[in-house]
């Protein structure tokens, strides 16, 4: 794999994203992939700067801040930012190239949006979808190899299907975004290693005890139905 070269696209830059920068940032510099793209329609607003982009000013736009947070002075050039509705907005640019859509949205018309562009794509295509409330979080994964599935995030959570999202995706915190964030990190270094050479999907989970505050966090491997053969 990778003769087609290889795009990493965050979908959705708020706080999830943003406690998540870290991690990315060293593993943008570590798998080099040829474009970033960072979509988000957003600006940030001030009565949400303790839990995003707490470095930053209200009134920007979250893409620019995202971009020089993971891209640092690269984000001069080699990546683009996009505030349209992807995949319209955006996706045309990746034509070509394997993709990994690392995706931060609570609405599910949205991931099932991304999904479905995942699913029609030639080559290696991969979804990677967090969420999280206040007391529980998770991120799950998909990834396609020439529109055949090895693994679907949809088929193992049903509920996720339905384009209405859930009433209470509300309520996050910086606690619950900082370690939903460290599994998505996980989540991507996982799908790299299916990417280059083989390795195992996981979801990673965590839970907080409203009584006692006391947090457990596991993963799950998740059976693929086949492996990339490079």
């Amino acid at each position: 794999m990778g003769k087609m070269g290889l795009g990493f696209i965050f979908a959705g830059c708020g706080g999830t994203f943003w406690t998540a920068t870290p991690i990315l940032a060293a593993l943008v510099k570590k798998y080099k992939p040829d474009l970033c793209a960072f979509v988000d329609p957003d600006i940030l607003e001030a009565h949400n700067l303790q839990r995003q982009w707490v470095n930053a000013d209200a009134g920007q736009s979250k893409v620019t801040v995202a971009r020089f947070a993971v891209m640092g002075e690269a984000a001069e050039h080699g990546s683009i930012a996009s505030v349209n509705r992807f995949p319209e907005g955006g996706g045309q640019q990746f034509d070509g190239m394997d993709v990994i859509v690392i995706t931060n949205v609570d609405s599910n018309a949205a991931r099932l949006d991304i999904r479905n562009w995942c699913r029609r794509r030639p080559g290696f295509s991969a979804m990677i979808v967090s969420g999280c409330d206040k007391t529980y979080g998770q991120v799950y994964t998909g990834i396609w190899h020439n529109q055949d599935a090895l693994v679907d995030w949809g088929e193992w959570h049903p509920e996720m299907e339905s384009p209405t999202s859930p009433a209470n995706t509300c309520g996050q915190n910086i606690m619950s975004n900082a370690q939903t964030g460290v599994y998505l990190g996980w989540a991507l270094m996982d799908v790299m290693e299916q990417y280059l050479g083989g390795g195992d999907a996981r979801e990673y989970y965590w839970s907080r005890d409203q009584g006692t505050s006391c947090l457990k966090g596991w993963m799950e491997t998740i059976p693929m139905k086949v492996s990339v053969l490079r």
